[in-house]
């Protein structure tokens, strides 16, 4: 590889590293008010516990993420399916976008491939928009997936605590 080449190459990585950290960017300033309620009832069940005490929760407020993560992340899923619609319609109308493109360019120079990479190369900026849906989708079923272990933890302090308070109950039945 000539410097020529290898100079062309690292610009181009720059720029392609550029574009996708702004697709990055974008995407998570979109998702971010969408997931504010959650990350807050989550940071609430993680700051209450410690390592040396356990939960510092009372068993209600337990109770409330309990069913609240479900909830927030059902909305979750649903903008997920909003995005991911826009996303396919993005995509559709971007393939229709590259077939006019190479309709216009029909009979310039090159061959099939060459006339494909400048028909899809004419329509870039439409496909920024179908990568920006794709990040916020991922964005969001992270989002989802974080809450889920969270979630998973918390049902099993509740099912501790309920085998606890049936193991007292029964233990009480007995002893009278």
């Amino acid at each position: 590889m000539t410097e020529n080449e290898k100079r062309q190459f690292n610009e181009t990585y720059k720029k392609h590293t550029e574009y996708t950290a702004e697709i990055i960017e974008a995407a998570n300033k979109i998702t971010k008010p969408l997931t504010t309620e959650l990350d807050n009832c989550i940071a609430r069940v993680l700051n209450a516990v410690s390592d040396e005490n356990g939960v510092e929760m009372n068993i209600s407020d337990i109770e409330v993420a309990a069913l609240k993560i479900p909830a927030l992340c059902y909305y979750l899923q649903s903008k997920i399916g909003d995005y991911a619609l826009r996303g396919a319609i993005d995509e559709l109308m971007n393939d229709g976008l590259v077939i006019e493109q190479l309709d216009k360019i029909k009979g310039e120079k090159g061959d099939a491939r060459e006339k494909m990479k400048r028909a899809e190369a004419s329509c870039t900026s439409d496909r920024v928009a179908e990568a920006l849906n794709k990040q916020i989708c991922m964005n969001l079923k992270e989002a989802i997936v974080r809450a889920d272990k969270v979630y998973e933890g918390i049902k099993k302090i509740l099912d501790a605590r309920m085998r606890e308070n049936d193991y007292n109950r029964k233990s009480q039945m007995y002893s009278t």
